[in-house]
């Protein structure tokens, strides 16, 4: 079980308590209980901190939210010593349809909930660091196996650059960068918003709209996310640049670089390779994975069912497509 889910589970059985106690209060009109409503409140949105904007998240926030004012009334009674309320009817319905709200969330959170990876089982140190100076919620993802020091990991191997499609984030493709890291590379990757290039609006370029944005786009307006490629291609650019930057700033300066993306990145990739700057390794394409169905999106299968379902595809345990797409990056670094 991941810890998003955890905390998720905990505020949701927090609410069928607060929102249950019309049913199986020892005392029907006592109001102990909802003192648990701003506890939920408080966990919903720290929730939202530690796992981003998540719709599972927002959509427990909401709920929350709407519990707290609800009890609102019956709070204040408790807080100056008024130990017993009656139930209105509208309180009670109010109460019983946030309950019936409350279960059916639960039971469609554990159905797409996400696949557990452990980085650590795959003896592979995964660190995610945030950045100053780098836009508002800038994010440097670090993935290298645990055995070896970094001279001899990029004496050997080159370090991978990678960049994530912007219809994801680097945690959509976790389960990948993983099983990749695990045979030796060490992998950077950035999840940059509010930059001086940003992908979208720069009051919307944050984790939650963004991702939301584009996938809408490329959804239901193919054409005018295809009109917008040239923008992409320059943020992606900027982004790698960087990523570079960081990376040369932590590694020895006979390092080779390395550059992976996905569809978003393809155009972007194409550009670098024909520069073929100094330390520059190649590049690779996830897009060219033929197993890799929901290109752009990232491993959804395993880190988010919920737009996995959307885009016709199921939940997958196995880690089979994962696994198929680290084993063809690494053929195509054997090659290069």
């Amino acid at each position: 079980m991941t810890d998003s889910l955890t905390g998720n589970l905990l505020c949701l059985f927090l609410l069928i308590l607060i929102n249950g106690r019309i049913f199986f209060s020892k005392h029907k009109n006592s109001i102990t209980v909802t003192v648990l409503s701003p506890v939920v409140l408080i966990v919903s949105f720290f929730q939202i901190l530690a796992q981003g904007c998540t719709v599972p998240a927002l959509l427990i926030f909401a709920l929350s939210l709407a519990v707290f004012i609800l009890n609102i009334h019956a709070i204040s009674r408790f807080a100056s010593h008024l130990y017993v309320d009656r139930y209105s009817p509208v309180f009670y319905i109010f109460s019983l349809f946030f309950f019936i709200c409350t279960i059916v969330l639960t039971v469609l959170i554990v159905y797409f909930r996400e696949v557990p990876v452990d980085a650590s089982s795959y003896g592979v140190t995964e660190t995610a660091e945030r950045l100053q100076g780098y836009g508002k919620g800038a994010v440097l993802w670090t993935f290298k196996e645990k055995d070896g020091t970094d001279e001899q990991r990029t004496s050997e191997k080159p370090v991978i650059l990678f960049s994530a499609d912007k219809r994801g984030d680097t945690r959509s493709y976790r389960p990948y960068l993983i099983l990749l890291a695990r045979s030796g590379y060490t992998i950077y990757s950035l999840d940059l918003y509010q930059s001086a290039l940003p992908y979208v609006s720069s009051r919307l370029d944050l984790p939650f709209f963004r991702r939301s944005g584009l996938i809408y786009l490329s959804v239901k307006k193919p054409d005018e996310f295809i009109k917008n490629e040239w923008k992409y291609t320059k943020s992606v650019l900027n982004e790698y640049e960087t990523l570079l930057k960081i990376a040369s700033e932590r590694q020895g300066s006979e390092t080779r670089y390395f550059y992976i993306g996905d569809l978003m990145q393809e155009k972007a990739l194409l550009k670098l390779s024909e520069k073929n700057s100094p330390g520059f390794k190649g590049v690779f394409s996830l897009s060219s994975v033929d197993l890799y169905k929901n290109k752009g999106y990232g491993c959804v299968a395993q880190t988010d069912p919920f737009t996995a379902y959307v885009l016709g595809a199921k939940r997958e345990p196995t880690l089979i497509v994962p696994s198929y797409m680290a084993l063809r990056t690494r053929q195509a670094l054997e090659e290069k």
